[in-house]
């Protein structure tokens, strides 16, 4: 492409971003358009849905929500179990699946929907947006390489970046070898050679991973983060949950992070009594998390943020069951150490890196390691993102972070809000940032909802809006349509 692009006959919507958001929000927008239009599909680089979260090829890398919960469409929740069953035997509602399966299956799920879509089009353009430029006319995504779209509506559907470098790194550290500051960049982590001593900083999902891929070559591991809470595991697949696990006194009154504490301990002690799990109380909170979360006052945010986040997380974000048995025989095999503390500083030394770490509620110690590897998960706090088209509407005032660095803030129907606080005009944002809004805003089951949310909305302002598309049944244990390998291709679970 080159020169500005524009559609003439309808109007265009440009979707930024290729991973789950990305491609739910375009083929939601496929489904509900009727009359004549474009949507463009940008992504940065590779595969469509092939990013961060679905482009590993390592069949250790599963999915860390079960199948029977992974549909792209919430009203269809055997649509990627259908998909499944068509590539691998023995799929069931509760297996835990590789996550490159699912990359094949939002592909399929993309061609799909341009395969029967009726009078909209879908094109796909790879490359980087640097700014997005708006008058009157509409919007105009400038490249990096001088590239424009116009378009008249345009939905940010980026998700996870990669994580921020610790406070002890410095820019010279930071180049050095011995630093993996993102272990998902492609080969990142074929540096780690055979019986090296590694630091891994962070201890949840992304440590896990990490572990548990290099845990066959690297020496000693040193997992460590400011608690030392390590992710819990999902239940056994064959073990369902029952009943109503919900607390029912969370949204009365003005709550406090104590009250949902003590409410939440109150319910757990009661399912335990009564032979149930844990888990079902914390899954149960998922339907309220976001009104709870709006509920609660600033002050009550932050107390939460400093002091329970990482108990939540572990409780909240849980492994697969495989994944959790692989990582405590690392444990019980002396492999892999966790360790509650912080790191002071970080040296290169000539036999490798001297890191001075104090221990939580304990004194400082000196410990030598090979490589240090930072798995403290995506980076959201906006201001710090490395991200051009980020930074260039940070500049313009036209994005406002929220004050905790947890995302984007947004309007209720998700249109972006400036500096100002006011709606930006046919200015949309899907993804892992509305956590700021909502907390729960990271796996496949809310994001789903907003993807649906934010295509009904431009499809209905549009004027693309008709009687709602029939939603693909294919039998199941029917194989997907073609390869499932479509398009151009990024994260999410």
């Amino acid at each position: 492409m080159s020169g500005t692009l524009r559609v003439d006959n309808g109007p265009t919507i440009a979707i930024v971003g290729a991973g789950f958001s990305g491609v739910a929000t375009t083929a939601r927008l496929l489904s509900e358009a009727r009359g004549p239009g474009r949507i463009v599909m940008i992504n940065r680089s590779g595969p469509t849905a092939r990013g961060v979260a679905y482009g590993t090829r390592s069949e250790g890398h599963v999915l860390n929500v079960p199948a029977g919960r992974m549909s792209a469409f919430p009203e269809d929740e055997d649509d990627f179990l259908r998909f499944a069953a068509g590539q691998m035997a023995g799929v069931t509602a509760g297996s835990f699946l590789p996550r490159s399966l699912y990359g094949a299956y939002l592909d399929h799920v993309l061609s799909r929907a341009a395969g029967s879509a009726t009078g909209t089009i879908l094109e796909t353009a790879i490359g980087e947006v640097a700014t997005i430029e708006s008058d009157r006319a509409g919007h105009h995504l400038r490249f990096v390489d001088g590239r424009v779209i116009a378009a008249d509506w345009v939905v940010l559907a980026v998700g996870n970046y990669p994580p921020m470098d610790p406070s002890f790194v410095d820019p010279d550290f930071a180049r050095s070898a011995r630093y993996i500051g993102d272990p998902w960049v492609s080969g990142a982590l074929d540096r780690i050679d055979p019986g090296e001593r590694v630091l891994l900083l962070g201890t949840g999902l992304t440590m896990l991973d990490v572990a548990i891929g290099v845990g066959g070559r690297a020496g000693r591991m040193t997992a460590l983060s400011r608690r030392g809470i390590v992710s819990t595991a999902h239940r056994d697949p064959g073990q369902a949950p029952s009943g109503d696990h919900l607390p029912t006194d969370l949204l009365t009154g003005d709550p406090t992070v104590v009250d949902c504490l003590r409410s939440i301990r109150r319910q757990v002690a009661l399912d335990r009594s009564r032979g149930g799990d844990w888990r079902d109380v914390v899954g149960a909170l998922r339907q309220i998390t976001p009104a709870l979360w709006q509920r609660l006052s600033d002050r009550e945010r932050g107390r939460f943020l400093r002091h329970l986040r990482p108990f939540w997380d572990a409780h909240r974000h849980r492994a697969a069951p495989a994944t959790a048995r692989a990582l405590d025989e690392l444990r019980a095999g002396g492999r892999l150490v966790v360790v509650a503390g912080t790191v002071l500083r970080i040296e290169t030394a000539a036999n490798g890196l001297a890191a001075r770490i104090r221990r939580r509620g304990g004194g400082e110690e000196g410990v030598m390691f090979d490589r240090l590897v930072n798995c403290t998960g995506p980076a959201s706090r906006v201001a710090l993102v490395r991200d051009p088209l980020i930074q260039s509407l940070l500049a313009a005032n036209r994005i406002r972070p929220d004050r905790w660095g947890l995302g984007l803030e947004t309007s209720a129907s998700l249109e972006i809000l400036g500096g100002d606080g006011v709606p930006a005009e046919r200015l949309f944002y899907v993804g892992p940032l509305l956590r700021a809004q909502h907390w729960e805003a990271t796996a496949v089951p809310e994001l789903r909802l907003h993807a649906r949310a934010v295509a009904r909305t431009v499809a209905q302002r549009a004027g693309l809006q008709g009687a709602a598309g029939p939603v693909h049944r294919a039998p199941f244990g029917q194989r997907g349509l073609g390869s499932g390998e479509a398009g151009d291709r990024d994260p999410v679970g």
